[in-house]
């Protein structure tokens, strides 16, 4: 029986070489397993989606090596196609992959990748571009916005940390106005999540109630307080009860619109989207994913 050829794009630096030094086993693996496999390998992410696009068009089955933000760049390609994607986590935290309960084992995630059970989850859509795990308005949008590429090669997950701790300084309040599905707050926010799965990044859940299969992208916003509040608030987040904070308002839609006096920078899925105003809508079972 003659080998199935399928398509792999693979960010040779994603985990900070991490992709590098595992795909050459994925890609053996594969081949054990009957599946003939062409390697596109790229490094930026336009590149990424051009790519993608083309070869979305070509195949029924996508294999993607690398961490979130090489899935990231591939999303526009797969939005709503029939295209499945294979993930191939071998990036550096790979949340959509956890939050898939993808395995971290090589063998383990190429058998997922070469299965058949699809699912087909939502996506979120910021101001046109397709997102899978958040995105993020104030703080956190500034720490990817600045953060250095010398020093994130240097420090790895470290970086994000150290900077973050300077961001965190120097965040300010914006006046956010907000509309639900109709409904319309005003409120004062330095940090904004808006989550359509419930994994952040490694093990932390930004919003734990977020349903990637609920057509809804739920909404966690900071609000300013005391001269210490930013950091209770940061304590009570890593702890997982910031959804209980005073300070913290919650809310959820299929459709988000957000004004922000002054503008807020923003981030999608941890890489850097620009500055609002923000419109997010819920793009329902918009992506077909091999599982477990």
């Amino acid at each position: 029986m003659a080998a199935r050829t399928v398509p792999l794009i693979a960010n040779p630096e994603a985990g900070l070489g991490r992709t590098r030094r595992a795909l050459p086993r994925a890609i053996m693996c594969l081949e054990r397993l009957g599946w003939q496999v062409r390697v596109h390998l790229t490094s930026r992410a336009d590149d990424t989606a051009r790519i993608a696009a083309r070869l979305c068009r070509e195949h029924d089955r996508l294999l993607v090596a690398g961490g979130d933000g090489t899935v990231h760049s591939v999303l526009p390609a797969l939005a709503g196609s029939q295209t499945v994607l294979a993930l191939l986590p071998i990036g550096m935290a790979n949340a959509a992959a956890r939050e898939l309960r993808i395995p971290r084992s090589i063998p383990q995630m190429c058998r997922v990748a070469t299965g058949d059970k699809v699912r087909a989850i939502d996506l979120g859509c910021a101001n046109g571009v397709p997102f899978v795990l958040m995105a993020g308005m104030g703080f956190d949008a500034a720490v990817v916005h600045t953060i250095k590429p010398r020093l994130k090669r240097l420090l790895g997950p470290g970086a994000y940390v150290l900077n973050g701790l300077r961001q965190a300084a120097r965040a300010r309040p914006s006046a956010i106005r907000v509309t639900a599905d109709g409904r319309e707050f005003e409120l004062r926010g330095w940090l904004a999540v808006i989550a359509n799965m419930a994994t952040y990044t490694y093990f932390w859940k930004s919003v734990p109630s977020a349903d990637c299969a609920d057509g809804l992208l739920d909404a966690c916003i900071f609000a300013p307080g005391g001269p210490f509040s930013k950091a209770g608030q940061l304590a009570a987040a890593l702890a997982g009860l910031h959804l209980k904070h005073p300070l913290v308002r919650c809310l959820s839609g299929a459709s988000l619109n957000f004004e922000c006096d002054p503008a807020l920078p923003v981030q999608l899925d941890g890489e850097a989207a620009g500055h609002t105003p923000l419109r997010v809508t819920a793009m329902p079972r918009a992506l077909r994913v091999l599982v477990p």
